[in-house]
């Protein structure tokens, strides 16, 4: 595959990188793994499968070979040598093709998954790239794609098999369109995060928890990979000691800074913090926060851990009947 266009900032990500943070490695990976996994379930790969992350703007690729695409995420148009697919649907893109997705205004990432893999180096068993390391990635120093990337893809699939995939999903449609619609992030401009309070919210007065529940939030431009900063009326802080001893951050953590507003941890964040967290984001309300965009807007809902894992089990559930489904198992449709 051959990249002319990236758009503001296209990267390869994978899953991102497991138990290296001791190391003082952060974890990156895909920022809306919701997309990223159906992505790459559309096209027939495992889920962590390394796939083009593309935020905002226009990519374009001329490709090297028959490929079995996905595009997921935020909302785009897609072209396939000026013929337009829908989004979060298996497409045919013969060896030759131009592949273009242009950013339509709501959602911030797109994922690009292809039925190949790719010849890159890995870090940390990770083929993800890591921006604020410089490691990882394409080239193995963590740079972003460009218009002179070449991607040494190896298909996994013959065109058959790709036909086959596209004729199952074209059948089932219908039966399959719920499945999707549970496995992906809408791409809105205002979001409602469901959070798990954590142990250090009782370091706030209720006054401002319920504060913190009721009042809407602004997302600020000056959020990137490592997290997402937020803009509201600030809580009050001048009770709490920041003196906090430091401790291992989680991804989706809402750190409340000093100025009393939250910052949102990220794929990114650094491997340890000790700001005072008032809770942290379910995985479904974690993608959600990968898909917002500068303003856009977001509330917060308290849940409990339970309802949490109900979600994120469904969620699982439908990615591998969706998947058993393309692979020609029509039947397990009825037990859903």
């Amino acid at each position: 595959m051959n990249i002319t266009s990236t758009g503001f900032l296209a990267i390869l990500v994978d899953e991102g990188r497991k138990a290296v943070r001791h190391q003082g490695f952060t974890e990156a990976g895909a920022m809306d793994k919701h997309s990223f996994y159906l992505a790459n379930t559309l096209v027939g790969n495992s889920i962590s499968a390394p796939a083009i992350e593309i935020l905002i703007g226009r990519f374009e690729a001329i490709l090297t070979c028959d490929l079995l695409v996905s595009v997921t995420g935020a909302d785009c148009d897609i072209f396939v040598n000026d013929e337009r697919f829908a989004s979060n649907t298996p497409i045919f893109a013969a060896y030759g093709s131009k592949l273009l997705i242009v950013h339509k205004g709501k959602g911030a990432r797109s994922y690009l998954a292809f039925s190949a893999s790719i010849n890159t180096s890995q870090f940390a068993n990770s083929q993800t790239t890591c921006l604020s390391e410089n490691n990882g990635g394409l080239e193995g120093n963590g740079n972003a794609l460009s218009v002179s990337s070449k991607l040494d893809l190896r298909p996994k699939i013959k065109t058959s098999e790709i036909n086959r995939r596209i004729c199952v999903f074209n059948q089932h449609s219908k039966e399959i369109l719920p499945l999707i619609t549970s496995s992906q992030v809408h791409p809105k401009q205002h979001y409602s995060l469901e959070f798990i309070s954590a142990y250090q919210s009782s370091l706030f007065t209720h006054l401002d928890f319920v504060r913190f529940c009721n009042q809407v939030y602004t997302v600020s431009s000056d959020s990137n990979r490592m997290g997402v900063r937020l803009h509201a009326k600030p809580l009050n802080t001048r009770h709490i000691d920041f003196g906090l001893l430091s401790e291992g951050m989680t991804l989706g953590a809402i750190q409340i800074m000093p100025n009393g507003l939250p910052t949102i941890m990220m794929q990114e964040r650094q491997t340890i913090g000790g700001y005072p967290k008032i809770g942290c984001l379910t995985p479904r309300s974690i993608s959600k926060m990968g898909q917002c965009l500068p303003e856009n807007s977001v509330e917060f809902k308290q849940t409990d851990l339970y309802s949490a894992r109900q979600e994120f089990l469904m969620h699982n559930r439908a990615l591998k009947v969706l998947a058993s489904v393309l692979k020609g198992n029509e039947k397990c449709l009825k037990s859903t």
